[in-house]
């Protein structure tokens, strides 16, 4: 009789790969921090970088140094370069990483990431593409930062079909210096505490502002964000942005992520209209279908009805605030928010605010107004008169 062996048969493990079409930002953020590791800037005990080169052509075969810039700040190096090879070691096992972009003839720009294990420890790829993907943008000069999208018409051109962005601020704005209705108010106050707290709810919001030019709807976005600076990276754009796929592909990169759409209603049109039909689909199905979570919207609109009823139903937007024109009894503590020259604010008296009060003055006014009073004072203080 033959008996089975009782020794047991190993089964060697095979080395995996993985390759993926990634964007611009996150093309460019990946190199940079591998080399942060490979340059000892910064240390990861689960990924160890052990070679890393350049090559000026992916037909090239010639490798060369690397080349970094820290145009976005000195502690953050670019690697400019388009070819780059490395080795890594994770989850001790080898791998081998590719950076190339392609380019064809009235095509956009391709990038790709390519991950090969070259050991049999090196099972791994998937997992390290994602890993490499949570800390390059973790570690990116834009988490957690303030964004601008650059028009396509600046001087900073991309043959890429990503948008561009550069760091931006809010100023000095801040919701104390708003004066706003109390329910509002509560709104945003909902808004920010659902932000910062992100982690534990679990859960995103979305807001429609809407009212007349002038009623501090731009301001109110500014204010909160400084409320929640270092919370979330905020994306800044306006109405006039087209290239809402790429504008929705930046923003799956970052979490949590407050998208701010100054004029909404010019982005993405109204089908009564017939205007940016394309657009528009594109806006509702992402508004419908988007899975992040981590995904805030805050947006402006000077007449909600010319936002395309589809887009700002319950569910797309969570809520659609209206912002009035600030109410008379508060003129004249926006006027000494304003200044503190006693000769600028004398000039309001109660004639003067009876008169503000039948046109219908806005905030931005008033604030507008008392700038060009105190520069009267400064320069001509014979002039100031009612």
């Amino acid at each position: 009789m033959i008996h089975p062996s009782n020794s047991k048969i190993q089964i060697e493990q095979i080395p995996t790969s993985s390759e993926k079409e990634v964007s611009y930002y996150m093309f460019e953020f990946v190199k940079s921090y591998l080399y942060s590791l490979y340059s000892s800037n910064r240390k990861d005990n689960e990924l160890n970088v052990i070679r890393m080169t350049a090559f000026g052509d992916h037909s090239n075969g010639k490798p060369g140094r690397i080349s970094i810039s820290d145009e976005k700040g000195s502690d953050f190096f670019r690697v400019s370069n388009m070819y780059v090879d490395t080795t890594v070691e994770f989850q001790n096992g080898l791998y081998a990483i590719s950076f190339w972009r392609e380019k064809e003839l009235g095509s956009p720009t391709m990038n790709y990431i390519n991950i090969l294990g070259i050991d049999a420890h090196a099972t791994q790829s998937d997992e390290l593409h994602q890993f490499l993907i949570n800390e390059a943008m973790h570690f990116s000069p834009y988490h957690n930062a303030f964004l601008e999208i650059i028009p396509t018409s600046s001087e900073f051109p991309c043959d890429s079909e990503d948008v561009q962005v550069r760091m931006t601020n809010c100023g000095n704005d801040a919701l104390s210096e708003i004066y706003l209705p109390q329910n509002i108010n509560d709104h945003i106050a909902l808004f920010i505490h659902t932000l910062e707290n992100y982690k534990c709810v679990n859960k995103s919001l979305r807001y429609l502002l809407a009212g007349k030019p002038g009623t501090a709807k731009t301001k109110i976005i500014r204010a909160l964000a400084n409320t929640c600076k270092g919370k979330a990276t905020f994306l800044f754009t306006n109405g006039n942005e087209r290239r809402i796929e790429s504008l929705f592909r930046l923003v799956e990169l970052f979490s949590p992520v407050v998208l701010c759409i100054d004029d909404i209603d010019l982005m993405t049109g109204s089908r009564e209209e017939g205007l940016y039909s394309s657009q528009l689909a594109y806006f509702l199905q992402k508004m419908d279908g988007f899975v992040k979570r981590d995904f805030f919207l805050l947006a402006t609109t000077n007449d909600k009805r010319l936002v395309d009823l589809a887009a700002s139903r319950p569910g797309r937007f969570d809520l659609v605030i209206d912002v009035n024109l600030i109410h008379p009894n508060l003129y004249l503590s926006l006027v000494k928010s304003k200044t503190a020259n006693e000769n600028v604010i004398e000039l309001f008296d109660e004639e003067i605010l009876e008169t503000m009060n039948r046109k219908k003055v806005t905030g931005a006014f008033i604030a507008n107004l008392v700038k060009h009073l105190e520069l009267i004072s400064v320069f001509e203080p014979n002039k100031l008169t009612q």
